[in-house]
Parts: C-alpha cells; sequence; structure tokens
C-alpha cells in the first residue's frame, strides 16, 4: 500500500525478493537503493521523500479528531 500509495508499485516485487518489509524500508539509506536494488534516480528520490515523509509522521503525528456529519 505505500509503494502504491507513492507510485512506486513496480518495486513491490523486487523489495518482496529482498524481504524488505516496511519496516525494514524505513531503515534504508540512498545508497542501498542506488547499490543494491539498482533504483534509478527518479523512483529512488520518490521513494526517500515517501520515507521522509513517514518518519516525520510517525515522530510527529497530528491529532486525530472525531467528526459529525
Amino acid at each position: 500500500m505505500f509503494l502504491a500509495a507513492h507510485g512506486l508499485i513496480d518495486w513491490a516485487s523486487q523489495l518482496t525478493r529482498e524481504r524488505i518489509d516496511l519496516d525494514a524500508l524505513m531503515l534504508l539509506s540512498e545508497a542501498d537503493l542506488t547499490e543494491s536494488l539498482g533504483m534509478p534516480l527518479g523512483p529512488r528520490k520518490k521513494l526517500m521523500k515517501a520515507i521522509q515523509d513517514r518518519r516525520s509522521d510517525m515522530e510527529d503525528p497530528d491529532v486525530i479528531t472525531d467528526t459529525r456529519f
């Protein structure tokens, strides 16, 4: 779902093959994506931005409020 949300679903099979789940994905460096996975610049930058955004959200989550219709 994470990859699909960022237009990177094409990388799901390769990440699965390398046994990279969402937790492991959050630990990857740009060098990992380049050297180990051979990810080109465009997808690599998108994924690094998505990882950065997720880390930020996990460190400082927004307040969830209930709404009424």
